[in-house]
């Protein structure tokens, strides 16, 4: 047992060396470090930006009695994407003022769409699993009667770059 804490002490005892010590107020005016972080978005947008889709999806209501489940179903039957693009660079730099974020360029665009809008009703269920709801939907534009269409034109958002958020201190 001595040995070990006699070999443990050799072991340490050069750390003894480089133990840390103030620095001057001069001295630490010449550190220099690196002045911020930046973060690139690239992906399989058509111009090479990061692209995020998203889905629409089909909705449905119903209300059930002692023998039927009656109801109206929305189905997208036509342009039902939405596309986000994020394109060139989110930086974070340490400033004077405080941290000035740059945001990058956001841009958002909906499809014009269609829905079909259904209403119907079928004999009431035992089950009550989330296959069946989705069942429920596609049923209903099967032997339901169509009431008609909803359309919806496209439409865009956008966030161009050289929008900075800076937080400074209070």
């Amino acid at each position: 047992m001595k040995k070990m804490i006699l070999v443990a002490l050799l072991v340490l005892l050069p750390m003894s060396v480089y133990a840390l010590e103030p620095m001057s107020m001069d001295a630490l005016g010449d550190i220099t470090a690196q002045e911020g972080v930046e973060i690139s978005f690239s992906g399989t947008g058509s111009g090479g930006e990061f692209l995020v889709t998203q889905q629409a999806a089909n909705t449905g209501w119903s209300n059930t009695n002692a023998t039927n489940e009656c109801g109206i179903a929305m189905v997208v039957s036509e342009g039902s994407t939405q596309t986000i693009l994020v394109s060139d660079s989110l930086t974070i730099q340490a400033t004077d003022d405080g941290v000035v974020i740059d945001v990058p360029t956001l841009s958002i665009t909906r499809n014009p769409s269609k829905t079909d809008i259904y209403i119907g009703k079928r004999a009431k269920i035992t089950d009550t699993s989330d296959d069946d709801y989705l069942k429920f939907i596609e049923n209903i534009a099967v032997v339901g009667n169509k009431l008609g269409s909803q359309y919806t034109s496209g439409g865009a958002t956008s966030i161009s770059t050289g929008n900075k958020i800076t937080i400074s201190a209070m």
